[in-house]
């Protein structure tokens, strides 16, 4: 029973350690630097590349993630100006006028714009 829990408890603090090292490399760390700090803390040079491959493959599946919730996101914003841009545009009578969603375009290619980029960091891996 005690041995249960002991795998328990050691399993627990090997996901808060890639979870820990997940969290340095999306705030822009390098795998380096995440791994010299771990080693600092006393862990073992082996387990530590372990933790930070793990973590960063962790990193990775979520920015990519965050990343084309952005570029559908961003796209869905230039559609939207699209339709509205366009439905104005063909209830306006000749000479009447129209509305270009402006703001709408900007925003959404500017979200697509950074959705694209974390998907390409991530594809690319975490420097």
């Amino acid at each position: 029973m005690q041995q249960e829990h002991d795998a328990e408890e050691n399993e627990q603090y090997l996901q808060n350690l890639v979870a820990f090292a997940a969290s340095e490399m999306g705030r822009g760390l390098s795998k380096h630097r995440v791994k010299r700090h771990l080693i600092q803390q006393g862990l073992p040079e082996d387990l530590v590349k372990h933790i930070v491959d793990a973590a960063s493959a962790e990193a990775r599946s979520h920015g990519s993630h965050e990343g084309g919730k952005n570029l559908l996101a961003g796209l869905g914003w230039l559609a939207l100006g699209a339709v509205i841009t366009g439905f104005t545009y063909s209830q306006a009578s000749s000479g009447g006028s129209y509305v270009v969603t402006t703001g709408l375009f900007a925003v959404g290619g500017i979200q697509a714009l950074v959705g694209l980029c974390q998907m390409m960091k991530d594809r690319h891996g975490h420097r």
